[in-house]
């Protein structure tokens, strides 16, 4: 005898009212002879109706045969135990027992594995003669599908339901009445529907099964249910319909979806850790890579100063090489500032409307004379009507730029870039789209190249150089002016095209826009002390300054900046924030204690550029706030206008 395992009641209608049946209800496994007779069967569990039946306690009936229990049981009942055994099909009969004296209405349910079978019987002696206990039975079987707390329902042969309790029609949203009477596939969700119609095939064959379905709601909300199905079978075997009992598993089905869906975000949060950190130390080597070249420029440039016999023809190449190496490593500190303003949402634009034809037109202007160099064509194709869009004028300067510039690195000698501005009238959007016949781009490395520090160039020669920062700084400022970039490439060898979308303005007025001139320098003389702790950038800021007509004087500290300041009374203080004794703020605030330099000019000149930065210089008293390294242009312009305050 095998050990009876409770979960086999889980899918037929014993488990559902076994304990508190009143008919006795019990679990049996048969035995068969050589000759594959049923001779016997073991009593696996039973419940309290059948200890009363018996009259005896339920340990000293279950695990015993039950030929140990009645000397002399029919061999009709073990004919048709088997019957549904072998078949597999629940049967119901009415018999007479002997050994009780009784007629007992029996429902044999197979249990599938083991020579199982279940039985529920009733003593129907009186009913038998009278025909009255049958009633009874109904209305206690019927008061226990109703008070079931899990939902149950009754369909007929073509699988319309005809009958159904309270928890079913409530976990579905309806009253009991809008229940029956409907098409049981019609409270499956559609994505379910084939795998019901083929579990409806294995009980029309007589066949019990689970499974778990979506189920729709009145409200059209959907509910998942774990589904116990049990064919209904009459005396020749044919299939009369469905009991169906369904169990709330929708809380539980729910938590396993978050789970997985939390597994899937954590997978792809490591994968995109991973990518990070790839990317990162590869921005690492790369950006020592970069610095090394233009210090080691610079470095052999100097020595060459030291050992050169004509020192002033060697000069203007040594100045020359450091210009140009510094305004390199200039470009490369504002890209990774410009990328962290952007990561860090510092960007504020300054909007005004603009000419998307002009615009574009004035950055090409820019970059025809080194595309003439590196014998790439350059062509402008304008819209024939303006395109104006409320754009910041120096942002929208940038993004086309740092297009170019991306164009000219992977564009070959002979090649052609070609920057098309146009109109999508359909989406009200300006469109601005820089496409060349160059080098192209591998299909795995486009989903990646708006990121920061991604790049397509990996290769040890690092032939086209960059920081891998200039594309996302353009989708940056791109998404700022509530827009998009997308790039096409058909492959390597298949240049590559790039397409910014902007929303159109509408508003078509254009501000006229002022254009400073950095070759206009000062005509006015002025006192500027110059308060900066390291000494070599103090005395090179002095001499420029009195090489553009001024009179500089330089300190190194900010206690000597406000004492020497009350000395010369200068028209400009130029001061930079990160002095040792004392900040630049520090030294502003306490000058402009004194009433004689309440309106006095004062510039902060300093390597903190966030918006923050700037915010704290104001503050503490300072007029403007120029980023370091700072152009004899940009210094130029900023004279010249706050010059205009000076009265002498």
């Amino acid at each position: 005898m095998s050990t009876f395992k409770p979960d086999i009641l889980e899918s037929n209608l014993c488990h559902m009212f076994f304990e508190n049946a009143q008919n006795p209800i019990q679990i049996n496994q048969m035995i068969y002879n050589e000759k594959g007779e049923p001779v016997d069967y073991w009593i696996l569990d039973i419940n309290p109706a059948v200890e009363k039946h018996f009259g005896m306690k339920r340990e000293d009936i279950i695990g015993r045969k039950v030929k140990d229990i009645l000397p002399d049981p029919e061999p009709e009942w073990f004919a048709r135990y088997d019957e549904a055994i072998k078949t597999g099909k629940s049967i119901s009969f009415e018999m007479y027992g002997r050994a009780f004296d009784q007629y007992f209405r029996m429902l044999v349910i197979p249990l599938g594995e083991q020579n199982r079978f279940g039985i529920m019987y009733q003593d129907i002696t009186e009913l038998h003669n009278k025909n009255l206990d049958l009633k009874e039975s109904e209305a206690k079987y019927q008061r226990l599908f109703e008070t079931s707390n899990d939902g149950y329902s009754l369909t007929d042969k073509d699988g319309y339901i005809i009958d159904a309790n309270n928890s079913s029609s409530n976990m579905l949203g309806y009253y009991k009445e809008e229940v029956i009477g409907r098409l049981w596939t019609e409270f499956v969700d559609d994505e379910y529907l084939d795998k019901t119609y083929n579990e409806w095939e294995f009980r029309r064959s007589g066949k019990s099964g689970r499974y778990q379905v979506k189920l729709k709601r009145k409200d059209k909300s959907s509910i998942w249910a774990l589904i116990s199905a049990s064919p209904i079978m009459d005396e020749k075997g044919d299939y009369n319909g469905t009991l169906v009992a369904y169990k709330d598993i929708n809380e539980q089905k729910t938590a396993e979806e978050k789970l997985i869906k939390s597994e899937q975000n954590a997978f792809a949060l490591v994968a995109r850790l991973e990518e990070a950190n790839k990317n990162m130390t590869h921005f690492i080597s790369v950006l020592s890579h970069e610095l090394r070249n233009p210090m080691a420029v610079i470095m052999l440039n100097l020595e060459l100063q030291k050992m050169a016999s004509n020192k002033e023809e060697r000069a203007i190449k040594t100045f020359e090489n450091i210009e140009r190496q510094t305004e390199y490593l200039n470009h490369m500190i504002n890209d990774l500032l410009e990328v962290t303003r952007i990561t860090n949402k510092r960007i504020v634009l300054k909007k005004e409307q603009v000419d998307l034809n002009l615009l574009a037109a004035d950055v090409l202007k820019d970059y025809q004379e080194p595309y003439d160099e590196k014998e790439i064509g350059l062509e402008l194709i304008n819209s024939p009507n303006p395109i104006i869009i409320e754009a910041d004028s120096v942002r929208m300067n940038q993004i086309i730029s740092n297009l170019l510039n991306n164009a000219a690195k992977f564009t070959p000698k002979g090649g052609k870039v070609t920057v098309n501005i146009n109109i999508d009238e359909i989406n009200k959007q300006a469109i601005i789209c820089v496409q060349d016949d160059g080098e192209g781009i591998s299909p795995e490395f486009l989903p990646d190249l708006f990121e920061p520090f991604a790049q397509a160039d990996r290769t040890i020669d690092r032939k086209h150089g960059g920081l891998g920062l200039g594309l996302a700084i353009v989708k940056g400022m791109v998404v700022l002016h509530d827009g998009s970039v997308e790039v096409f490439s058909e492959g390597t060898g298949k240049g590559t095209k790039f397409t910014v979308r902007l929303p159109l303005s509408e508003n078509n007025i254009v501000k006229q826009e002022f254009r400073y001139k950095a070759e206009e320098y000062l005509n006015k003389s002025l006192r500027i002390l110059v308060i900066e702790d390291n000494k070599s950038l103090a005395d090179i800021t002095c001499e420029l300054l009195e090489f553009l007509g001024h009179k500089a004087t330089a300190v190194y500290t900010g206690t000597e900046g406000v004492s020497r300041a009350s000395e010369i009374r200068p028209d400009i203080i130029i001061s930079d924030i990160g002095l040792p004794d004392m900040s630049g703020h520090e030294v502003a605030a306490e000058i402009r204690k004194l009433t004689e330099f309440k309106d006095t000019i004062m510039i902060a000149m300093s390597g903190y550029a966030q918006t923050e930065d700037i915010m704290r210089s104001k503050e503490a008293g300072f007029d403007r706030h120029l980023c370091k390294p700072v152009s004899i242009d940009t210094l130029t312009r900023v004279l010249d206008e706050l010059s205009n305050r000076i009265n002498r």
